[in-house]
């Protein structure tokens, strides 16, 4: 192998390494995750007054939120996502005399178009307007609230950034237009992040990743961990 030859290999290895590397660290926006979410409620214990029923303390349970969402790259700037969310937790209502503890059973269907904004390398700010439809159910079943509201629409804005081949930081602020849902208590809503969140996501390899998140709302502090597949 001459001079030239072996000098023309070096050059093209040297700009597949770089190609394979500016990959490894490309923002996804084409994946299918899955997560689970705890809500811890910022109040657990509550004083109430009911027409019907008087005076009543609400004793509220953290929330479970188990979730697949799925997202897809359109073309360089924009995208389309959506999601189920499935909500369990419960809540027991007391007066001087009895109580009664109420399960709630929510799932969340969102949908949503967005764009991305790359500002630098590995850096974009984005924003998603969407669509969320809410299926609740209550047990006991008449404690219903037939005036509730069960779809809306939401949007969120945000920024990611790839720190490293391996580590990506985000932070969103997200706004759903769903109110009283369950009145105002806000239980089972827990899916709806009303508010700010941060995530912090480890790339294991270019197809899989690994995130935590914390979304704060008015009510609700959020903990999530999530796996996802890029594609």
């Amino acid at each position: 192998m001459n001079l030239r030859a072996a000098l023309l290999l070096a050059a093209t290895g040297i700009s597949l390494t770089e190609t394979a590397r500016a990959q490894d660290t490309k923002l996804q926006y084409s994946y299918v995750e899955f997560g689970f979410t705890l809500g811890i409620p910022d109040q657990s214990s509550l004083y109430l007054f009911d027409p019907d029923f008087g005076e009543l303390t609400a004793d509220v349970g953290e929330s479970a939120v188990f979730d697949i969402k799925g997202s897809y790259l359109l073309n360089e700037y924009f995208f389309a996502e959506a999601s189920i969310d499935l909500v369990k937790q419960d809540a027991t209502f007391a007066d001087d005399f009895s109580s009664l503890t109420v399960d709630y059973n929510t799932t969340v269907y969102s949908f949503g178009i967005g764009a991305r904004f790359p500002l630098v390398d590995n850096v974009d700010a984005y924003g998603v307007l969407g669509f969320a439809k809410l299926d609740r159910d209550v047990s006991p079943d008449e404690l219903e609230n037939p005036g509730a509201d069960n779809d809306g629409f939401t949007y969120r804005l945000g920024l990611r950034a790839r720190a490293t081949e391996m580590i990506e930081l985000g932070v969103a602020y997200e706004k759903y237009d769903i109110t009283d849902a369950y009145g105002d208590l806000n239980i089972g809503e827990a899916a709806l992040k009303d508010g700010v969140g941060a995530e912090l996501r480890f790339h294991l390899n270019p197809q899989f990743s690994l995130g935590l998140n914390l979304d704060k709302s008015d009510d609700v502090t959020n903990i999530g961990a999530g796996a996802r597949f890029g594609f």
